[in-house]
């Protein structure tokens, strides 16, 4: 009867450490915050755009500027930009960017020079799989 308690702790406790939820609130290290990680969007001439800050939030938007033009305003806090926090360790992110239009959801793995993402729109049911490659910018200073 003992070995049998010993054997269900052993199995409860491995049940429980192979359910344990990902890193959340801090970014992982492996994530840069000293730019913004670009992807070709789904129209021509339109590039979506990651931003990447320590606590491990993410804003997000898609535009048809360039890198130094989007770190200009994209942000936690602009209006158009979608937001959300980052869950993940060293190897694989997932996030939900939460916007006035929907929500989509973003989930995948940390490369050398970049992030490949597969994604999922709840605005209009649509799944992708996307690089972004990492494009280092200035940020201008917060006011």
């Amino acid at each position: 009867m003992r070995n049998l308690c010993f054997v269900l702790a052993g199995v409860i406790a491995l049940g429980a450490w192979q359910q344990a939820p990902a890193q959340t609130g801090a970014l992982p290290a492996s994530i840069r915050t000293d730019g913004l990680y670009q992807s070709p969007g789904s129209k021509p001439d339109t590039y979506a755009y990651l931003r990447f800050y320590k606590d491990g939030a993410v804003a997000q938007s898609t535009s048809s500027g360039t890198p130094v033009e989007v770190a200009k305003w994209l942000s936690k806090t602009h209006e158009y930009s979608g937001v959300g926090q980052v869950n993940g360790d060293a190897r694989t992110i997932a996030f939900t960017s939460k916007s006035k239009s929907g929500n989509v959801d973003f989930q995948g793995t940390v490369e050398k020079d970049g992030l490949k993402l597969t994604t999922y729109s709840h605005i209009n049911k649509f799944r992708g799989s996307y690089f972004y490659k990492f494009v280092p910018v200035a940020f201008p200073p917060v006011k």
